[in-house]
């Protein structure tokens, strides 16, 4: 959640498509391997996508929580 808060630059604890790209490239930057495949390929709309629940375009710290808790042993 270290790097959703920091590429949460208004604090209203949603990312919004560039911010998602932003918590993108610090993971990938942190070694994450998906996170990484997603920058070089530029899927950042496709994973955010995947992500967002609800399907307003912007994700939420939930959303993160419940796309981890499902698809991470």
């Amino acid at each position: 959640m270290r790097d959703f808060r920091k590429a949460d630059t208004n604090a209203d604890n949603i990312l919004e498509r560039r911010e998602f790209a932003a918590f993108i490239d610090m993971r990938a930057d942190d070694g994450n391997a998906t996170a990484k495949k997603v920058r070089m390929l530029k899927a950042y709309g496709i994973a955010l996508s995947r992500v967002d629940a609800d399907g307003d375009g912007r994700v939420s710290a939930q959303e993160l929580i419940d796309y981890d808790r499902k698809y991470k042993p």
